[in-house]
């Protein structure tokens, strides 16, 4: 391991590179606080530290495995997975909060498709909102 050196910035497309068992994945699950690793060093985004509800809020991660049930609607499990994480709020606010992203991914048309038709472009944005 010879560490990692970087920086991201804000509103852009950054891509993370590296040969096979580098340690990128390991990198994104640390970041996004799915993987408690003890680094040396430190990540942080803005002013927050890796593993704080703040960071879930803005960031997507999108596991190498599919992690779709194929027997349910792309709405269905977006909904769900939104169900599980927001309690307090009601069925309705939910299914039109699901409603309003898919709409604005470019994934309206897909609503009541089953997820296992999905492409895997297709697949990949609607696993980026699934996961957030």
């Amino acid at each position: 391991n010879e560490g990692f050196t970087g920086r991201i910035t804000a509103g852009r497309l950054t891509a993370l590179m590296g040969g096979s068992g580098c340690g990128k994945s390991s990198l994104l699950e640390t970041i996004h606080g799915r993987r408690r690793l003890h680094p040396k060093g430190f990540i942080k985004f803005g002013e927050h530290e890796p593993l704080s509800n703040v960071l879930t809020d803005y960031i997507g991660y999108v596991p190498q495995a599919d992690i779709m049930h194929e027997d349910l609607t792309v709405f269905e499990t977006v909904y769900y997975s939104a169900r599980a994480r927001r309690l307090n709020d009601s069925q309705k606010i939910i299914k039109n909060d699901v409603c309003f992203v898919l709409e604005k991914l470019g994934l309206g048309f897909l609503h009541n498709s089953m997820t296992k038709t999905l492409s895997g472009g297709k697949s990949t944005r609607y696993l980026q909102h699934y996961s957030d």
